[in-house]
Parts: C-alpha cells; structure tokens; sequence
C-alpha cells in the first residue's frame, strides 16, 4: 500500500520501526521492494557519531570480504 507512493513511506518506516521496538533501531536495512531501492538508515547525535557507525561498517565488511 504505502510503496505505491513516492515520499510517502519513510513516516510508515519509522512508524512501524517505534511500533515494533518502542524506540527507533541506530541501524536499520531494507531490502529492495518493488519500486523502491534498497535502504539504509544510521541514526546518530550528529554527523561524526554517524560517520563512525559507517567507518564501522566498512571496517568489518572489509574483513570479512575482497573488495
């Protein structure tokens, strides 16, 4: 229902997220949907702390593949 529409899914995402968890996850995937493309959210108090979080990520992607 909300993929038909463009803009509208990110408020039903974050919705769903405080629904599920009583609080919105630091880090959140999505796969691709019909439509939509793959999503990524990383929450952070300010830009460094989400910085880190994707350094993070890169560092153990790293070590666990060829790139």
């Amino acid at each position: 229902e909300v993929s038909k529409h463009d803009q509208s899914s990110m408020p039903w995402k974050v919705k769903q997220l405080f629904s599920k968890y009583s609080a919105m996850p630091r880090i959140y995937y999505e796969g691709p949907g019909w439509g939509k493309e793959p999503l990524f959210l990383a929450q952070g108090k300010d830009a460094v702390e989400v910085a880190s979080i994707a350094v993070e990520i890169a560092r153990r992607y790293k070590g666990r593949h060829t790139i």
